[in-house]
């Protein structure tokens, strides 16, 4: 890695020469960024990412690697993750979609202002469509307002939760199953509650958010009725990067009086818990496609009357109605309507870490001739000149840019893969249940399928030509059903070597197996016939400058046993001054096994390799 604008064209060759004669085959060349760039000692001049003197370097490297035998492989963009740049305008950038809701009542001539849903400019809003429908029984557009709330502890936070008046968060201890937190809801009147949000799994515990260990039960008192517990579900296993609400549906049952209870394993930060008596589809964040989580078929099929669901052949398209972008006249049929204008925008994922100049928007990976752009833009650049005839090849590092939603052709491409048209089922993605929670699931596991095929084949099956056609092999790390929606088997068969992922120390949390899942990457080599499973090995959150070979041997033969066969040292961070600095230049962050040549170690890294 560069890291800031510290380089050193002697420390470079000193660098590539002891990696080499560690028996080390390769390099994988990243430019990042870490703290402040005043803060990284090495060399008086700050070299800046993309200019000439940064060219000219790079070449250097390209060419020492070569003429010492060592392949050169380069990452996508600047940074590790993933696919950006200053190049890419917000046009250009992930897309998702967005709406904003009116509620009207009909019998007469109406004539509105729709909200956008843009509220900054770098969202770069375009407009799709005006939908509306009958207002679904119960559905308000707001949360419920709860009279009083009783629990152990702070009740007030508790109510200050439920009525979205909480500031800051309620800390959970780890409590068990028979001492779960409870929390006693009283409404003014008797309502339905049909829905229970949270905010996200993440956001709990970033250290648990793939087995988040969380049970939720809610029960209902009705008046002279015996008691019904309406919801009693675990918390999905999700993702590090969810960062959306997490809905559950309620069977239906109308009381004054509720009891929810919590049972936690680990830490959990509550900042989010909401009632609604609006119907949504349970988990409709995950099952959408906004982030990946497991899908709940314990709560897909809430006892719920189909007046709380919206009926697909009752949407009114009412695009041709807008007398301009964001004025509506319509002569709307009596009952109580909803109206939704849909878009979509810039999803505001930036590549990095890079230095602040090489920094711009995630490139869009649904469409084809964007993901070509992004290339021509990087690397087919870079090797059309200062790296001609020096790339072996390409790597497709760390996805850190969560889901994607829309492009321009999602409606054909839904066509393609679904057989039907999406247009009238868009709602579904902002959780209303169209027809029937059954139905409502169908589709939306379609458009999970049609994002896969998107990302599989326009993102990572077009870089991969991309690479191919100009003579180099890819490879690239887990993404797909280990951050986006997507099929992990599916997914590498682009790949001429499949990569993974493994940390140290084994205690700790990231070593969890369904962090950074190796088994499906070795299955997928298997199936394709591929002969290596690579891995980033020895990534760390826990720097101590205490780690030695005999630790990191048995960390690698357990993931050995689980398939990896070649392993990528993370991380050798460029040190630009040949003599200085002992034992050498630290990643920074706490981040990555220090892998240096001023080690004390690294003149025994040779019978390291040698073992591996």
């Amino acid at each position: 890695h560069f890291l800031t604008g510290r380089i050193g064209k002697s420390g470079i060759t000193t660098d590539l020469q002891a990696i080499a004669d560690a028996g080390i085959t390769g390099i994988s060349f990243f430019h990042g960024q870490q703290g402040d760039p005043k803060d990284w000692p090495g060399t008086e001049e700050h070299i800046e990412c993309l200019s000439p003197k940064w060219e000219e370097l790079l070449s250097h490297t390209a060419r020492e690697a070569k003429r010492i035998g060592l392949r050169f492989s380069i990452q996508t963009c600047p940074g590790w993750a993933m696919s950006g740049g200053p190049w890419v305008s917000p046009s250009q950038s992930m897309r998702h979609l967005a709406y904003t809701r009116a509620d009207v009542e009909g019998g007469s001539r109406v004539s509105l202002r729709l909200k956008s849903p843009q509220s900054e400019s770098w969202q770069d809003y375009r407009d799709l469509m005006v939908l509306a429908f009958p207002t679904p029984e119960g559905d308000t557009g707001t949360h419920m307002q709860v009279a009083r709330a009783t629990a152990s502890g702070d009740s007030q936070k508790w109510l200050d939760c439920l009525n979205g008046k909480l500031r800051g968060s309620i800390m959970l201890k780890p409590t068990s199953g028979q001492k779960p937190y409870v929390v006693d809801v009283e409404l003014a009147d008797s309502q339905i509650p049909r829905s229970l949000v949270f905010n996200s799994i993440d956001g709990f515990n970033h250290e648990f958010g793939v087995d988040p260990g969380i049970h939720v039960r809610v029960t209902a008192f009705p008046e002279q009725k015996a008691e019904q517990v309406v919801l009693d579900c675990d918390f999905p296993m999700s993702n590090w990067q969810d960062g959306h609400t997490m809905t559950f549906a309620l069977d239906e049952s109308l009381a004054r009086r509720f009891r929810i209870e919590i049972f936690n394993q680990h830490p959990m930060n509550l900042s989010l818990m909401r009632l609604y008596t609006a119907a949504r589809k349970s988990n409709w964040e995950g099952e959408g496609g906004w982030t990946l989580r497991r899908i709940l078929r314990e709560n897909e099929s809430p006892r719920q009357s189909a007046k709380a669901y919206l009926r697909i052949r009752d949407i009114v398209d009412l695009t041709s109605m807008l007398v301009s972008s964001d004025s509506l006249v319509w002569s709307a049929p009596k009952g109580k309507w909803t109206i939704l204008r849909i878009g979509h925008v810039n999803t505001g994922r930036r590549n990095g870490p890079a230095p602040a100049e090489a920094v711009g928007w995630e490139i869009n990976k649904f469409d084809p001739q964007l993901v070509d752009y992004q290339y021509d833009s990087y690397v087919g650049r870079l090797q059309k000149g200062p790296l001609r005839g020096l790339l072996d090849n390409m790597l497709m590092d760390s996805w850190e840019c969560s889901s994607q939603t829309w492009t321009d052709s999602m409606p054909e491409a839904f066509r393609r893969q679904a057989g039907y048209e999406l247009k009238t089922w868009i709602p579904a993605l902002f959780g209303y249940v169209i027809d029937n929670p059954e139905q409502t699931s169908e589709f939306l596991n379609d458009f999970r399928m049609t994002q896969n095929r998107l990302f599989v084949d326009n993102f990572y099956g077009r870089m991969a030509q991309n690479a191919h056609r100009n003579g180099m092999t890819i490879q690239y790390e887990t993404a797909a059903g280990d951050i986006f929606p997507g099929c992990p088997m599916e997914y590498y068969k682009w790949a001429d070597v499949p990569m993974t992922e493994f940390w140290q120390p084994m205690s700790h949390w990231l070593y969890n197996r369904n962090y950074k899942p190796i088994r499906p990457t070795s299955s997928a080599a298997r199936m394709y016939g591929k002969p290596r499973v690579s891995a980033e090995a020895f990534t760390s959150f826990d720097l101590n400058w205490d780690e030695h070979l005999s630790m990191l041997r048995e960390v690698a033969n357990q993931n050995i046993l689980d398939g990896v066969t070649h392993m990528v040292f993370h991380t050798y961070t460029h040190n630009p001054n040949p003599d200085k600095y002992q034992p050498g230049t630290s990643f920074g962050g706490g981040i990555g096994t220090p892998f240096l040549r001023k080690q004390t170690w690294w003149p025994y890294m040779r019978s390291f390799t040698t073992y591996l």
